[in-house]
């Protein structure tokens, strides 16, 4: 378990090897739980970076074809102290995270508290199925434009056991195959 492999971006392998760019959104995620406290909970997705494939394969990008969205800039800024950066070294400071309990877990729970309490931020919301399929109750997130996401279940946790106080993950979204996150009954996981 691990928003981390060197060559990751919020958790997720292959940051360079994608097929589509941040403009398109035909890419999907889809979140699930075996718990049945997850069943028609309210999940949002909002959009961190973007992803420009045009500028990577052209070998202009910079950070990896990522770009912090500019209304996450106030997040970066405002926890300068804590991340030691500003907005401009977001995507150092994020795609350096390697430990998942220790470094993924508290930024994304950091991350997911400050959006909830914003206005204005891309995001998406979707609930989750209130009948199991295969065991799963599963929250599925269509028409994407490509970049990273910080995906998070209202009320946090559907834990009650663990107490960890949130499900938020971070997850990059690169191409049209849909990025699959089941919520573990610890901390979740991130591939």
């Amino acid at each position: 378990a691990g928003v981390l492999a060197a060559a990751t971006m919020l958790g997720v392998a292959g940051l360079g090897a994608t097929t589509a760019n941040a403009q398109e959104a035909n890419g999907s995620i889809k979140v699930s739980s075996t718990n049945a406290e997850f069943a028609g909970k309210e999940i949002k997705a909002y959009q961190m970076f973007s992803y420009d494939l045009d500028a990577v394969n052209a070998g202009t990008a910079d950070n990896g074809g990522f770009t912090l969205n500019s209304e996450w800039n106030q997040f970066f800024i405002s926890n300068k102290t804590e991340f030691n950066l500003g907005a401009q070294r977001a995507y150092d400071y994020v795609s350096g995270l390697k430990d998942g309990k220790t470094q993924v877990v508290p930024f994304a729970k950091k991350a997911s508290d400050w959006a909830k309490t914003q206005t204005g931020l891309t995001i998406k919301t979707e609930s989750a199925a209130k009948i199991a399929v295969d065991g799963k109750y599963t929250a599925t997130f269509t028409d994407l434009a490509y970049g990273s996401y910080l995906v998070s279940p209202k009320a946090g946790s559907t834990d009650t056991s663990d107490k960890r106080g949130t499900d938020a993950i971070l997850l990059n979204v690169l191409n049209s195959t849909a990025v699959e996150q089941d919520l573990k009954s610890t901390y979740p996981t991130i591939q």
